[in-house]
C-alpha cells in the first residue's frame, strides 16, 4: 500500500506514530486554550459574544483585534487537523481486514481521554501479547497511509479546487 501511494514506509510510521503520540495533549491545550479565550472574553467584553465581536472589530485598537484573531485562527486551524486525524481513524475502522481491532488499539492507545495500558487494550481486543504489538504496529502503519496517502492529498486537492474556484470568481467579477 505505500508503494501505491509513493510513501517512504519507515519515515512516514514515523511520523504517524509521531503524531498519535501528541494528539491527546494538543486536544486537552486546544480545549484549555479556548475555554480561556471565551473566559477573557466575558471578563473583558461581558457575556454577550456579539457585543464582544462588536467593539473587536469597530472600536478596539488594531493590535488587540489582530491578537484575537490570530488566537482564533489558530485554535480552529487545530481543531481542523485533530478532525483529519478523527477522518482517518474513521477510514480504518472501515479497513476490511483487522479495521475495528486497529481502530481500539489506536484509539485506546493514543486517543481516548484516558491513557490506557497495553494489558487493558490486548483485553479489550482479545489478543495475546505477540499478536497485540503486531496489530499495533500495522494499525500505526496504516494510520500513516490513511493520513498521508488519503486524507492529507485530499485535504490539498480540495484547498486546491477552492482557490481555483477561488480565482475564477473573482476573473469573473473583475472581467
Amino acid at each position: 500500500m505505500y508503494e501505491n501511494h509513493e510513501l517512504p514506509f519507515l519515515p512516514t510510521m514515523m511520523k504517524a506514530k509521531a503524531v498519535l503520540s501528541i494528539y491527546r495533549n494538543v486536544v486537552w491545550a486546544v480545549k484549555n486554550t479556548a475555554q480561556c479565550l471565551v473566559c477573557e472574553q466575558e471578563v473583558t467584553y461581558g457575556s454577550d459574544l456579539g457585543t464582544a465581536l462588536s467593539y473587536l472589530e469597530n472600536f478596539a485598537p488594531d493590535r488587540v483585534l489582530e491578537d484575537f484573531e490570530s488566537r482564533v485562527r489558530n485554535i480552529f486551524e487545530t481543531k481542523w487537523l485533530i478532525e483529519i486525524i478523527d477522518n482517518a481513524l474513521a477510514r480504518i475502522k472501515e479497513y476490511p481486514v483487522y479495521g475495528k481491532c486497529y481502530y481500539t488499539i489506536l484509539h485506546y492507545s493514543y486517543l481516548s481521554c484516558d491513557k490506557h495500558s497495553n494489558e487493558e487494550i490486548m483485553r479489550k481486543v482479545a489478543l495475546e501479547k505477540t499478536a497485540f504489538y503486531q496489530r499495533k504496529n500495522e494499525a500505526i502503519a496504516i494510520m500513516g497511509i490513511a493520513l498521508w496517502g488519503y486524507a492529507l492529498p485530499t485535504l490539498l486537492k480540495e484547498l486546491s479546487d477552492e482557490k481555483k474556484k477561488e480565482f475564477c470568481y473573482r476573473e469573473h467579477i473583475y472581467a
